[in-house]
């Protein structure tokens, strides 16, 4: 058994002995002095030739001094060219450096120089180190942005190629007899060998091992009897003519497609034109100059007429654009002929399109058309025209201020507004004059014909002018000497002002003044509004007397003056005490009375008289002219007693006429004591 154990082992071995098992080698080492190369996992090495297979990594171990440093390149042996360079690094004596397929591809010959810090270099001259393949790697594309090639373009072809030499043919519908003669006409890398008339063939030698072919699509549809349809370049090493690489085309006939994105427009306004073509890119490689560049001409007719044209680069993919301008000066509500005209120098083609243009429009859009005196409005609007073209705002009866935008057409001023580039316009922000009187005005949006004063278009629109409002409250009408008082309320001013009856009755807050028209001090209490809601607490001076003294609210639209007359107002009758406050004598909260001349009570004192009463809370708003009235006597209060449910007549003394009695006493009483507290109101305002 054991015999035939060994027996079986040795032949293992032989076998694989015999068939050998493929190890990694290395090279040789080489190189001079003080530096040695060598290089690693080579496919053979024979005398001074060093091979790899092409595809691998070329990996390389250098040795130098350990004192020294420096650099490695890695070279194209065909063109000189330096496909890399590493750093050899200090205190490191002994580096690998790889090479890979995508930084050599499709270089095929090295050579390798290696210099040092020391001063010592080699270069390997004397080693032939080649990356071997078994057939020859082609790499080939059409850059052109599509397969379809109008007549006229070139036809590029870019690519590498692992050999220094390879030939190419075009096949289609052309007569190839005359090939030579696109041949003598083609742009390539490298140098072509001369074709002669009958060969239908090129040879190119590219040291570099780059492939670069323009081939003038007219020369084969004019020389060489070529029409539209498909056709085929072919590509392969001389040395291995079944490796051809192939890329198929075809020649038509320009073409264009233009693109209005409107089919109505108004006059001077911009129009942007687009649109699509098989023709190359303004100016690139496939654009045969020789002919003359690669444009998009458009034109613009009204009738028969040519009013405008322009001309548009034709882009990368095929795709080009446009701005134009109907004028001003053309005829409106007409229609238009837009022409594109598509051209490779020799052939063109064109596309037709139609547009109706219009008279130019201005609208004004304004969301809120309800302003109050000395409000702020910015106009807004659309308009048809170009941006950067005015729009101008007037209205009769000159109810802004002056604004900083002012400007005079024929004469006359006008607020001027700049379109913008979505059509939108607004003006500076304008201020309603204090001054306007309450009503209805017009604002007018003109746009004239550019240097005269004849109009294109108008627009209008109502706006309102209203009184500011204002509604307040205050959180107490009986107060005690040193205490505060809140004052809240509503309004559509910027501020309101605080005065008083007496300027002794509450701290900081002024006299309430005599003229119709004060001017504004700025000493006057002023409370300014946020959101239109204000808030203020102002404290009970201490040494003020007990009595009744009112608190005057003005919302006025200045911030310079007061009209005592007509800026919406507010009145409260406060009673200041020196000892506590008997709650039972606080009225309730009431609506605030409406009082008219009908429906007003007579009583036996005039409006001159001051009033005796206990205590109020009414809010009064004065007018400028107080009411005289009268009113009558009334009989002696009946008095049903609880326990016999009799009748008796009781006269009230004087000191039981406290505010709780009288209230139950005296039907409408609250009304009666409003109109006692205006008519205190306008007394003050007589003073």
């Amino acid at each position: 058994m054991l015999w035939r154990t060994g027996l079986m082992f040795l032949a293992i071995i032989l076998f694989y002995s015999s068939t050998g098992i493929a190890e990694a080698t290395d090279s040789s080492s080489f190189g001079s002095g003080n530096i040695s190369l060598q290089i690693l996992d080579i496919k053979e090495e024979t005398d001074n030739t060093i091979k790899i297979d092409y595809g691998n990594d070329l990996r390389i171990r250098v040795t130098y001094p350990v004192s020294s440093s420096g650099y490695i390149d890695i070279i194209d042996r065909d063109s000189d060219e330096i496909l890399e360079r590493y750093s050899l690094l200090e205190n490191v004596g002994t580096q690998e450096i790889t090479l890979s397929i995508n930084t050599y591809r499709p270089v095929t010959n090295f050579s390798i120089k290696v210099a040092l810090s020391s001063g010592e270099t080699y270069t390997s001259t004397d080693k032939v180190i080649l990356a071997e393949f078994v057939e020859p790697e082609i790499l080939i594309s059409m850059k052109n942005f599509a397969s379809e090639i109008a007549k006229g373009d070139n036809l590029v072809i870019t690519g590498t190629i692992t050999a220094s030499e390879y030939i190419w043919t075009v096949k289609g519908p052309y007569d190839m007899d005359n090939f030579y003669i696109l041949a003598s006409n083609v742009y390539v890398s490298g140098t072509m060998s001369p074709v002669n008339s009958g060969e239908t063939e090129a040879t190119v030698s590219v040291p570099d091992h780059s492939i670069q072919l323009r081939i003038p699509t007219h020369v084969i549809i004019e020389s060489c009897g070529g029409t539209a349809g498909s056709y085929t370049l072919e590509l392969w090493s001389s040395e291995h003519p079944d490796t051809v690489e192939e890329i198929d085309f075809s020649l038509a006939d320009v073409s264009v497609d233009l693109v209005t994105a409107r089919d109505e427009i108004s006059a001077g306004e911009k129009l942007k034109l687009t649109g699509t073509t098989n023709v190359a890119k303004t100016g690139w490689d496939a654009d045969n100059i020789t002919l003359g560049l690669n444009k998009v001409n458009i034109y613009i007719y009204r009738g028969d007429t040519l009013l405008a044209s322009y001309s548009a680069n034709i882009k990368d993919n095929g795709t080009f654009e446009h701005e134009v301008e109907f004028s001003l000066s053309w005829d409106k509500n007409v229609e238009y002929r837009i022409i594109a005209n598509v051209t490779t120098g020799r052939y063109s083609k064109e596309d037709i399109e139609f547009i109706m243009v219009k008279s130019p429009e201005v609208k004004i859009v304004m969301d809120d058309l309800t302003y109050t005196r000395g409000e702020e409005i910015r106009f807004r609007g659309t308009c048809s025209l170009a941006a950067g073209s005015s729009v101008y705002l007037e209205d009769d009866d000159l109810i802004f201020a002056e604004a900083h935008s002012t400007v005079s057409v024929g004469g006359k001023k006008y607020v001027e507004a700049l379109v913008g580039a979505d059509g939108s316009w607004q003006t500076d922000e304008l201020r309603v004059k204090e001054s306007a009187s309450i009503g209805v005005y017009i604002v007018h949006a003109v746009i004239f014909s550019p240097g005269t004063t004849t109009k294109m278009d108008e627009d209008s629109v109502k706006i309102n002018i209203v009184k500011d409002e204002l509604d307040a409250s205050v959180d107490k009408t009986i107060v005690v000497k040193g205490e505060s008082i809140t004052i809240k309320g509503t309004t559509t001013a910027e501020a309101v002002y605080v005065f008083s009856s007496d300027p002794s009755a509450f701290l900081d807050v002024r006299e309430n003044p005599a003229e119709t028209v004060y001017g504004i001090s700025g000493s006057d209490m002023r409370i300014y509004s946020e959101d239109g809601k204000f808030t203020k607490t102002i404290k009970v001076s201490e040494e003020v007397e007990d009595g009744y003294y009112f608190l005057y609210l003005y919302a006025p639209p200045s911030a310079e003056h007061i009209n005592t007359a007509e800026d919406p107002q507010k009145v409260f009758l406060i009673s200041i005490t020196s000892g506590a406050v008997n709650e039972s004598e606080i009225l309730e909260e009431t609506p605030e009375p409406v009082v008219t001349e009908e429906e007003t009570p007579e009583v036996n004192e005039t409006a001159k008289e001051t009033p005796v009463v206990t205590a109020t809370q009414e809010e009064v708003t004065t007018t400028p002219t107080p009411v005289e009235t009268v009113v009558e006597e009334k009989e002696p209060e009946q008095v049903v007693t609880e326990s016999t449910g009799e009748e008796k007549i009781e006269t009230l003394k004087p000191e039981d006429m406290t505010i709780p009695k009288l209230r139950r006493m005296l039907p409408g009483f609250e009304v009666i004591l409003s109109i006692i507290a205006f008519l205190g109101a306008a007394l003050v305002n007589r003073k």
